[in-house]
């Protein structure tokens, strides 16, 4: 399993609307099944935070049965989402996106706190606001 960051661009003026998509790609020739829940990302993280606040962590809620959580994806599959930011301050934002081993209930935007929790992370994708 390979995670993977994309947006259209890399520099963006502050009145657009950033959209960023994650991918979680079965990168084997076998099938695999994940977790929607333990998808984490894409998290935005400005060096100036906004208002002095932490961006939020970006998670899927959880379905009425632990079932219908699982995604299976075939070899080769993907399964991701597109979150949009607007408003970003200026300057330099690093987005985040990671996979979970495990359920835990602390999540920052980089990493989970319980190193033991983390499977795989992405290639932080460093953008420029202008």
């Amino acid at each position: 399993m390979k995670l993977t960051l994309q947006t259209a661009k890399t520099t963006w003026k502050q009145s657009e609307t950033i959209e960023i998509q994650v991918l979680a790609i079965n990168d084997s020739y076998e099938g695999a099944t994940l977790d929607r829940r333990w998808l984490v990302g894409p998290n935005a993280a400005p060096a100036r935070p906004m208002g002095g606040l932490p961006m939020p962590v970006s998670v899927e809620s959880e379905a009425p049965t632990s079932t219908q959580n699982q995604v299976y994806l075939n070899p080769w599959g993907v399964f991701g989402r597109i979150r949009t930011y607007n408003d970003l301050p200026a300057g330099k934002v690093v987005v985040h996106a990671y996979l979970l081993n495990r359920l835990s209930d602390a999540l920052l935007l980089d990493k989970p706190a319980e190193a033991d929790a983390l499977w795989i992370s992405a290639e932080p994708l460093e953008l420029t606001i202008e």
